[in-house]
């Protein structure tokens, strides 16, 4: 079984940026336990720091951790990012229930889904980032279609271990200084085999 503990973390580009697009990606392995038994991941350090890269070339950086609904609580759900915008995310279930790895990387509630989904902006971003958890462990792909405010849909794959152990943690951010986007969809390869979906980033403070 895999999930996806994916964040929001939406940002003004700084100025001391200097490519078109910024790609931001580190990723942890959880070695401990089976596969379906594995003790949640505390340390992780290779996320951690890319997510301190990425936000590194943001300003007014806005975090959404999930902490404010209800367990249980079904999409579609209004994300609010103070002073960038809110989001409408769709297809899933916002949990707290630790199990098969999946958990949240702060506070205790995370977004899960079991089929694609999409996150939609009430205005135009340039910067998302999120955590991701125990992602392709069955061989499953996970990938970012980020469609542009001319209409335009380009795909991103997100690097992360196939087929690898349970529980791992990565971090993924993307900064596009070339072209704003107003959505963005979460596919993986698996199909509900391999999706288990969750937003939760942590740290609020951050960029306020």
């Amino acid at each position: 079984m895999m999930q996806v503990l994916f964040g929001l973390l939406l940002g003004l580009l700084s100025a001391n940026a200097n490519l078109d697009i910024l790609i931001f990606a580190g990723e942890d392995r959880n070695d401990a336990g089976t596969v379906n038994d594995v003790a949640p991941l505390l340390a992780h350090p290779n996320a951690d720091a890319a997510r301190d890269d990425f936000i590194s070339n943001l300003q007014g950086v806005s975090v959404e951790d999930f902490e404010t609904f209800a367990d249980g609580e079904e999409a579609p759900l209004t994300l609010v990012f103070p002073g960038v915008c809110t989001a409408i995310l769709g297809s899933g279930v916002v949990q707290s229930t630790v199990k098969n790895g999946q958990h949240a990387v702060s506070g205790t509630k995370y977004f899960k889904s079991d089929s694609d989904f999409t996150v939609t902006f009430s205005e135009p971003v340039a910067a998302f980032g999120f955590y991701g958890v125990d992602i392709g462990d069955v061989q499953g792909e996970l990938t970012l279609s980020r469609t542009t405010t001319e209409g335009h849909t380009t795909v991103v794959r997100v690097p992360h271990e196939v087929d690898g152990p349970s529980g791992g943690v990565l971090y993924f951010g993307l900064i596009d200084r070339e072209s704003l986007f107003t959505s963005i969809t979460f596919t993986n390869s698996e199909g509900q085999r391999d999706v288990r979906s969750q937003a939760a980033l942590p740290w609020k403070e951050e960029g306020s």
